[in-house]
C-alpha cells in the first residue's frame, strides 16, 4: 500500500513537470482568433440595406444661444432619430479638427460648451 501511493505521487509529480515543460514550449496557439473577411458572402448575407437619410430642404437641427436640438416638424414626422455632433474646434482660421462624437436621440439637446460650431450628421 505505501508503494502505490509512494508511486502515485511520483507519477503525479512527473505528469505536472511534463505539463510544465509543454507549456513553456506553448508558442500562443491556444487560442487563435480566425481571420475572417467581412465582405465574404457568408458574412455579408447579415447585413441590412437601410435606407439612405437625405435631407434636402429643410434643416433637421437648429440651435439657440448654445442649444442644439432637432426641429418639432421633423420629430412629429420621423421616429427613432439620432444625431452625432463633433464641435468644430478652431484653431487658426485656416485650421480646426472635430472634438468627439457625442450622439443625441430624438428631442434631447445637445449643448456646445466646447465651441460655437458643431458639425451634425
Amino acid at each position: 500500500r505505501y508503494f502505490f501511493l509512494n508511486n502515485t505521487t511520483a507519477i503525479y509529480r512527473f505528469i505536472e513537470n511534463r505539463l510544465q515543460e509543454e507549456l513553456k514550449l506553448d508558442k500562443g496557439t491556444g487560442c487563435e482568433i480566425p481571420r475572417l473577411d467581412p465582405f465574404a458572402k457568408e458574412v455579408t448575407q447579415f447585413d441590412k440595406q437601410l435606407p439612405k437619410v437625405t435631407c434636402s430642404g429643410q434643416d433637421w437641427v437648429k440651435c439657440y444661444l448654445s442649444e442644439c436640438r432637432v426641429i418639432k416638424e421633423i420629430l412629429d414626422t420621423t421616429k427613432d432619430i439620432v444625431c452625432s455632433y463633433r464641435d468644430i474646434l478652431y484653431q487658426s482660421d485656416y485650421k480646426y479638427e472635430l472634438g468627439n462624437s457625442v450622439d443625441v436621440y430624438g428631442a434631447d439637446v445637445y449643448v456646445l460648451t466646447n465651441s460655437d460650431h458643431v458639425k451634425v450628421k
